[in-house]
């Protein structure tokens, strides 16, 4: 199996691998999951969403651990574009036959499926000015 590094886009790191790199402009696309060969699933599928208590506990504990904002944050979402407020927020936990060892309750774009950003795809949204 070949992997290749990825980088953001800055002409400031050299590298002497040919590299892939990842264009600002563009919004990410879901893409198929193969699990055992099923190319039909989709990532979607592999989760279900959390009731609005377990959503909150999710986030309480993503904010225990320094991860996430203020509820009434405004928060921007990488893959998507979109800015929302920290709460809107999704809470997302694996399905039982697709769970490992290491599998914990994610927070995503409140967009998902549609969009699949998590936690560390949302940044503070910064108003611009024109």
């Amino acid at each position: 199996m070949r992997s290749k590094q990825v980088f953001m886009e800055s002409d400031k790191h050299r590298s002497t691998i040919p590299l892939y790199r990842i264009s600002l402009e563009e919004k990410w696309d879901d893409a198929p999951v193969d699990l055992n060969g099923d190319d039909t699933l989709k990532i979607d599928d592999m989760y279900i969403e959390l009731d609005e208590h377990q959503k909150m506990t999710a986030i309480k504990d993503h904010q225990k651990i320094g991860l996430g904002f203020a509820l009434e944050e405004t928060v921007e979402c990488l893959h998507c574009g979109e800015n929302y407020q920290y709460k809107n927020v999704k809470a997302i936990r694996t399905k039982p036959q697709f769970r490992s060892d290491n599998d914990f309750d994610q927070i995503v774009c409140k967009n998902f499926p549609k969009c699949n950003g998590s936690i560390i795809d949302l940044i503070p949204f910064k108003e611009r000015r024109s």
